[in-house]
């Protein structure tokens, strides 16, 4: 077997290059002392830097926000301004980097946080800063260190004031 045995002669094979995806989740204790169900649920996703991934976030999404009663258009918004965020950071990421996705649902609020590894300042481009302003409540990006880290909230309509 070639690259296997360690008496071998034969170098060994270079170890395949990962592009699978990760996925974790937990769940924080009920955080309300009168015993309501408010929950923390945060899901974390780590996939390749590739457009070709993005439809995984997607997914989470779309599923966590169905989990949370979000409305039909409610969760196409968030579905949309995740995709559009992941896509902004992976044209500005360094090559062979990894999107790190965590959301996290609190009560009727779901967040997204996305980071990547870039090499310079980043910056929304004018379609999708005006694609952002109209699926969610609030967003941001920023430059920390040698990573890019944006952030979207989405509160589910039934909830707000």
């Amino acid at each position: 077997m070639k690259g296997s045995s360690l008496g071998s002669d034969e170098p060994a094979s270079p170890a395949p290059v990962s592009t699978a995806a990760s996925a974790s989740t937990s769940t924080a204790p009920d955080r309300d002392p009168r015993g309501s169900m408010d929950r923390l649920d945060t899901v974390d996703l780590t996939i390749p830097a590739r457009l070709e991934f993005v439809r995984l976030t997607r997914l989470v999404v779309s599923g966590i926000a169905t989990q949370a009663e979000f409305s039909v258009d409610e969760i196409e918004d968030m579905r949309i301004a995740v995709d559009e965020l992941c896509a902004t950071l992976i044209d500005q990421s360094e090559p062979l980097s990894e999107l790190h996705v965590r959301f996290v649902l609190d009560g009727a609020t779901l967040r997204c946080e996305v980071t990547a590894e870039v090499a310079r300042d980043v910056e929304l481009d004018e379609l999708s800063a005006h694609i952002l302003r109209a699926t969610v409540d609030n967003h941001h990006l920023e430059r920390a260190g040698d990573r890019a880290v944006a952030r979207l909230e989405k509160t589910r309509s039934s909830d707000m004031s």
